[in-house]
């Protein structure tokens, strides 16, 4: 195994998650695209392509993301969820 292969148990684990944050996204009733436009995050990259336009690269916490939808009530919806993680984020 090369040194920056995940192992089997790191491979699973993120199944796991990945498995989990599908789940509770359908549960929820998250329109994702449209919620991540508004998720409180941090610039990460930034690269300017003209005067008017730039790219942004933005990074969010996967793990806050799941925890948030975890206590979310069944189609609580994109608004619901948008403001639990914004309140949960800025409080770090």
């Amino acid at each position: 195994m090369r040194e920056d292969e995940l192992t089997p148990q790191q491979l699973a684990r993120i199944k796991d998650s990945e498995a989990a944050l599908i789940r509770h996204i359908a549960r929820v009733n998250v329109d994702m695209p449209s919620a991540m436009q508004r998720l409180h995050a941090e610039p990460s990259f930034q690269e300017r392509i003209s005067e008017t336009e730039f790219v942004v690269e933005v990074e969010v916490d996967g793990d806050a993301i799941l925890r948030t939808l975890e206590g979310l009530p069944d189609r609580a919806g994109t608004d619901a969820f948008v403001a639990a993680y914004n309140a949960r984020t800025d409080r770090q």
